[in-house]
């Protein structure tokens, strides 16, 4: 146990005192404390749902001309004027001097009435929340159908007013969770979890390989415990991993919580995360980035020069790459039998079954069942890769192919 905690400090100090560790949990503490802080130097954000930004785009003024040859909208300026409250329209007289309007920024649109009240949105710049065009779709076709009243000999004004009466608001009340307002930071820590692996297990593989040129390493795995040499190795790694997390997760809650007001509680559904789910987080996000970093550990073990680590630990990283996006689409059906079998697969529970407890209600029997197999799993895992380890490091030459490294494990049980 010496053995254990003497390695354990030994490669945390050597993983935080790195200038790399240093230098990446500085930048992101920073930016997250910085950009938390601009509301409160700037000025308060607008609060208002997407929506209420959506409307805001709409009612604000701009200037648009019109060519309308067969004279359409004559007398339905007030039906216009319900879609576009505060936006101003001219008339051109050819499709020409529209264009050139537009081009020279006269206007910040135009639009070619054509018959049957279709029309051609002339824009200079176009952009992705534009929906200018669609939102005069709806009023040309609601011009439309006063028309069609009109010759049906209809009073379009009283049908219209006995259309838009009596709206009722619905309200909604979860007895669950709030699966659409916490969608947001569950992929935000999905992504975390991603990241931390993806890192910290090719970190772990690059250092153990590169330990194999050093001719000392092979006194100390012979002297060593080898299972304190891998447990004290990956959970160095897991230490100094979600130390940076917490710095950073840290930081931000308490900056936002400083600053919330100047937000108008804007970012309320990204930093709002349930104890429940916090905790589902750190568990199963620690138990798994152990389950893949001795993975990794054992890769490197199987190569003798670090440059061989990628080629070494690819399989595995497809494998957790695709685990990750079945996650990612699971979340968008919470409650399909391939996210719920997920969350019980050693290789996705780490990500999938907190997930589902942000998403939906899930029976605490089933979430004891994956912690259970998840535990035991990363057990295994580490026992099996102290003898990789332990036989790994020892042997130069050509990369060990994994198979056969599988073939040491079942040759000690034997």
């Amino acid at each position: 146990m010496k053995q254990f905690f003497t390695i354990l400090k030994f490669e945390f100090l050597g993983l935080i005192k790195a200038k790399a560790y240093i230098i990446t949990t500085t930048i992101f503490v920073l930016i997250s404390v910085v950009g938390l802080s601009l509301p409160s130097v700037l000025g308060e954000v607008d609060g208002g749902s997407m929506s209420d930004s959506i409307v805001e785009q709409f009612t604000s003024e701009g200037d648009y001309a019109v060519y309308d040859a067969n004279d359409l909208l004559k007398g339905e300026d007030e039906t216009i004027k319900m879609y576009f409250p505060n936006a101003k329209f001219k008339t051109v007289d050819s499709v020409d001097e529209l264009e050139k309007l537009v081009k020279d920024d006269k206007v910040d649109g135009g639009f070619e009435i054509k018959d049957n009240y279709s029309f051609t949105y002339y824009v200079n710049d176009s952009s992705m929340t534009d929906m200018t065009s669609s939102i005069y779709s709806e009023a040309m076709s609601q011009i439309k159908r006063n028309a069609a009243f009109d010759e049906a000999g209809l009073d379009s004004n009283q049908i219209m007013s006995i259309y838009y009466q009596n709206t009722t608001a619905g309200t909604t009340v979860t007895l669950g969770n709030d699966g659409a307002n916490n969608i947001i930071y569950t992929f935000i820590l999905i992504f975390l979890i991603y990241m931390i692996i993806i890192m910290y297990g090719s970190i772990i593989a690059t250092t153990v390989a590169s330990e194999k040129g050093n001719r000392t390493m092979e006194l100390l795995v012979t002297s060593a415990n080898t299972n304190a040499l891998i447990f004290g190795k990956v959970l160095a790694g897991a230490l100094a991993a979600f130390l940076q997390v917490a710095l950073f997760l840290g930081s931000a809650i308490a900056t936002y919580t400083l600053n919330g007001a100047a937000w108008n509680g804007m970012l309320d559904m990204v930093f709002n995360i349930p104890t429940s789910v916090i905790t589902a987080f750190a568990v199963f996000g620690i138990l798994g980035f152990l389950f893949y970093s001795f993975i990794f550990g054992a890769l490197g073990a199987l190569v003798s020069k670090s440059e061989d680590v990628n080629s070494s630990s690819t399989p595995i990283t497809i494998v957790f790459i695709a685990v990750y996006f079945v996650v990612y689409m699971g979340i968008m059906d919470p409650s399909s039998m391939v996210f719920k079998i997920a969350s019980f697969v050693p290789f996705s529970s780490p990500m999938a079954m907190f997930a589902r407890m942000a998403m939906v209600e899930v029976p605490l029997v089933e979430v004891l069942i994956s912690l259970v197999i998840l535990v035991a799993s990363t057990a295994a895992i580490g026992f099996a890769a102290a003898k990789i380890y332990r036989r790994g490091t020892l042997m130069y030459g050509n990369q060990v192919k994994f198979t056969h490294a599988l073939k040491w494990l079942k040759k000690s049980k034997d």
